[in-house]
């Protein structure tokens, strides 16, 4: 069955919708659906070309819903998360109902975790509030990959629960 474009965002916020009773089946999709997360841009927003361009190529129903993007630590403001709902607010009405949003933190575990980035933490928060969207959030994604530098687990897991 092919839905129309309108159809699929009132029925990806349903499934999408935040529980308020905080159940741990929040933002999973209902009835067994696929949600399509696509991106990202470069981490200071200067080039979405490649990702317009893919989404474009897709049909209006297969396009995604959530849009993935990705920042180190030390880069975040509620300017940076202002700057994303800009970019997001430049595709049709209700496109990105959520945010995949990943959280680079490689080689700072150490100052994590001595609270030097509490205030980026707090502005991170923030940032998501104003953006009124849900999100899925990465805190050091790809933690176990050798490409990335979190250091020894236990430094991964104290800069994690920070």
């Amino acid at each position: 069955m092919i839905m129309s474009t309108d159809t699929i965002h009132r029925e990806d916020q349903q499934a999408m919708a935040m529980d308020t009773n905080h159940s741990k089946h929040r933002l999973v999709p209902l009835n067994g659906r696929i949600i399509h997360c696509a991106g990202q841009t470069n981490q200071d927003f200067s080039d979405s070309y490649g990702f317009t361009t893919y989404s474009s190529y897709l049909s209006a129903n297969s396009r995604p819903v959530a849009f993935m993007q990705y920042s180190g630590i030390e880069s975040l403001s509620t300017h940076w998360f202002i700057q994303l709902n800009s970019l997001l607010e430049q595709y049709e009405t209700n496109r990105f109902v959520a945010v995949q949003f990943g959280l680079d933190f490689s080689g700072q575990s150490e100052q994590v975790v001595s609270g030097k980035y509490d205030h980026q933490i707090s502005q991170m928060i923030q940032g998501m509030k104003e953006t009124e969207r849900p999100y899925w959030l990465r805190i050091g994604y790809e933690f176990n990959g050798e490409w990335n530098n979190y250091g020894p687990p236990s430094g991964y897991i104290q800069a994690f629960q920070r």
